[in-house]
């Protein structure tokens, strides 16, 4: 079997030939051989080859195919040879490329000697490592976005390798973008260079306006696969400048609309940009007083956004017909676009011309309130009257024009303070404020006024120092001199004087004020310091006396008028008036009650009841008993603290079991209070109501008064 196989060895190279009419061309698969890469090396037949073909190096026989059994052979382990059915195409396949061994001239025929086309491989280029391309900054860090002052700045460097490699840069399938290239051979063997390639690319750039691209880099290199021997890589989007291409003003709708705004009022006016990037900017002009600019960018898309601005400015007269508008821009070098123009319209409220009165007491008091202000329309107010920023009155004047007027007669202390004119024209001040209001000070120089803020009665216990004090009001806030006379009429105290808050009433309402208080000591008190203590104030005006009572501490006095009310069949209602508690104390009623004939006295006892009756309940008695009563008062007083006894009075509870006199009973004593049961508690407590009936012997009118009475305890009970 081997010897077939030798003999078409032999056959092809030792030189056989014979005569044929093909024509061939010889070419290779990649342009340039390169070292340690597989290469094929193609003879293509215009016909189908009948006689042997060969593969020549120079002149050495490398190759060749029998085209009527289709074998096909070579000399070279390092070489195979094939060839196609139609026996036109013949490849020589070379595995891994030796520059040494590879290198000559290569052509090809098919007998005789009509040679093909000749190709030299004497240029040998070596393998660029794909995998070992750089990029500073990595292409996954480029910046997805590029503003008009940025830039886009890359090196790409391909590693050491023979030819130089070439690196070129595109956007988008488009053109070239100019870059700079250099190659050195640096550490790299002999005959290899290293390659560099920088792209900057300006944000700036107004061929890239409106544009998002992606870069793509390429690598073209003989190692790399035909047929564009080319390795690319590309970017993520980048987004270029979009200019912003128009403002909108939106307080108007058109070219030099008026703005209507009064003087001292903010305005504010707001202006909407298109889309943009970067961020478009708006600026303002027209306006003198800005207080206030904010800015609102809110994205569209991407990293396009919309910038809305909002400008706030008080408005002054001299604003009258400016002309204000917005401008937006984002790109260096580009016309800012626009927004229309306003004309400003400026009103202005009243201005208040009012000044502070002084007049003497019982003099005429004329107040007038005069304006200015655009529109004229004025609206005036009735005049408000303050103490101490307490409204104590409202006051109509006149108005005339842009004047209102108040005219008082024979002006009195209650007449000064501080006065209010409010007016409007419906126009807001820089305040946002419609009223304008003014205030002025009206003084009316009276005699000075005690007030009732401190106590008219003291009372002291014997040998101890007392204060008696008096508060008075001065309408000019000042006074010339203060005394005090003791009760046998000698001077006793110039007095001390300090400043304090009084009460004084206008209107039926009651104002605090700035006033002074003035006292005087007594020292430790005897019965003959007791009596009635004159106070004198005089200012520029004149004097005005007040006084004081001192009374010694002691004992309470009898209770007055201890008198039945009502009876039922186990129990009396009685009442009575407190007398003087002795003093400054807090007096206790003690109630005694018993059956005629010398039994034992029960006791109750109850709290007073300033300036009113007290009515009490004896509960728990016996139906059809007569008894007596009386009463007497305690204080706090160390000394001897009860009063006398007042005079025993006696009354019969009622034979059957009721709850209080009944209605006959009433209409037989139309003087008498009725009562009736409202509840009952788990304490044993009643509450009643009494009525106080029309026509009765006091005078009173109807009214409910209630009270409580108690198995524990008496319960005072106020009376109406």
């Amino acid at each position: 079997m081997g010897v077939p196989g030798l003999v078409l060895c032999m056959i092809w190279l030792t030189g056989f030939t014979s005569i044929t009419d093909a024509a061939a061309v010889i070419a290779t698969s990649r342009r340039v051989p390169v070292a340690g890469v597989n290469l094929t090396i193609s003879c293509t037949f215009d016909v189908a080859f009948t006689h042997i073909a060969r593969f020549y190096k120079s002149s050495s026989i490398q190759g060749g195919c029998f085209p009527a059994s289709g074998r096909c052979g070579s000399g070279f382990p390092e070489y195979s040879v094939t060839q196609s059915n139609s026996s036109r195409e013949m490849h020589l396949y070379i595995q891994s490329v030796d520059p040494v061994r590879d290198n000559g001239t290569w052509t090809c025929n098919a007998g005789g000697d009509l040679f093909s086309n000749s190709i030299p491989l004497s240029q040998f280029a070596s393998v660029l490592d794909w995998d070992l391309v750089t990029y500073t900054p990595r292409l996954t860090s480029l910046p997805s976005s590029v503003t008009p002052d940025g830039n886009i700045s890359i090196s790409v460097t391909a590693p050491c390798a023979d030819p130089a490699a070439v690196i070129t840069w595109t956007y988008q399938q488009r053109g070239l973008l100019p870059s700079r290239t250099s190659s050195s051979q640096g550490s790299c063997p002999s005959g290899q260079v290293q390659t560099t390639n920088t792209l900057s690319l300006s944000g700036n750039t107004a061929s890239l306006y409106n544009r998002t691209i992606s870069l793509t880099v390429t690598v073209e290199h003989d190692s790399f696969d035909p047929p564009t021997y080319t390795r690319s890589r590309s970017t993520g989007a980048i987004q270029f400048p979009v200019p912003v291409s128009s403002v909108t003003l939106a307080n108007i709708t058109s070219d030099n609309e008026e703005l209507a705004i009064a003087e001292g009022q903010h305005l504010t006016l707001t202006c909407v940009t298109s889309p943009g990037f970067p961020n478009p900017t708006v600026t303002w002009s027209g306006l003198r007083a800005v207080v206030g600019l904010s800015t609102d960018t809110v994205a569209t898309s991407g990293v396009l956004a919309q910038t809305t601005s909002t400008v706030t400015a008080t408005i002054s007269r001299a604003d009258q017909g400016g002309i204000t508008r917005c401008e937006a821009s984002n790109v260096n070098g580009q016309t800012s676009a626009r927004s229309k123009r306003a004309i400003l319209e400026v009103l202005y409220a009243p201005d208040i011309v009012f000044h502070p009165v002084e007049v003497n007491e019982g003099q005429t008091l004329v107040l007038t309130c005069e304006v200015d202000g655009r529109p004229t329309n004025y609206n005036f107010r009735s005049f408000s009257q303050y103490w101490m920023e307490n409204l104590v009155g409202i006051v109509p004047g006149r108005q005339s024009a842009n004047s209102y007027t108040l005219v008082i007669p024979d002006a009195s202390y209650t007449d000064d303070g501080v006065y209010e004119c409010s007016v409007d024209n419906g126009v807001k001040d820089a305040n946002n404020t419609v009223v304008q209001r003014k205030r002025v000070s009206v003084i009316v120089n009276a005699y000075p006024k005690f007030t009732p803020d401190a106590e008219g009665n003291v009372s002291a216990e014997p040998g101890q120092d007392v204060t008696l004090e008096q508060t008075f009001y001065s309408s000019s806030m000042n006074y010339s001199s203060v005394n005090w006379t003791s009760p046998g009429g000698l001077v006793v105290s110039e007095g001390e004087v300090r400043s304090v808050m009084v009460t004084l009433r206008r209107n039926n309402l009651k104002a605090l004020r700035s006033g002074f208080v003035v006292s005087t000591v007594v020292r430790r008190v005897q019965p003959a310091d007791a009596g009635e203590y004159v106070v004198s104030v005089c200012n520029a005006r004149g004097c005005t006396q007040s006084s004081v009572s001192l009374s010694l501490a002691g004992p309470p006095r009898v209770p007055l008028d201890l008198q039945i009310v009502a009876t039922t069949s186990t129990s009396i209602i009685v009442k009575w008036k407190p007398n003087s508690p002795g003093g400054d104390f807090t007096q206790t009623f003690s109630l005694y009650y018993r059956v005629p004939g010398g039994g034992a006295w029960g006791v109750r006892s109850f709290s007073d009841n300033p300036g009113g009756f007290v009515y009490a309940e004896i509960p728990q008695l016996t139906p059809g008993t007569v008894y007596e009563m009386k009463l007497l008062s305690r204080n706090d007083w160390e000394g001897n603290n009860t009063s006398p006894f007042t005079e025993a009075i006696s009354s019969k509870t009622s034979e059957t079991a009721s709850d209080v006199q009944d209605d006959s009973q009433r209409h037989q004593n139309p003087g008498m209070p009725t009562y009736s049961t409202l509840q009952q508690d788990q304490d044993n407590t009643n509450t009643y109501e009494m009525i106080q009936p029309q026509g009765a012997t006091t005078g009173v009118q109807a009214e409910t008064t209630h009270y409580i009475n108690t198995s524990h305890s008496g319960t005072t009970v106020y009376e109406n």
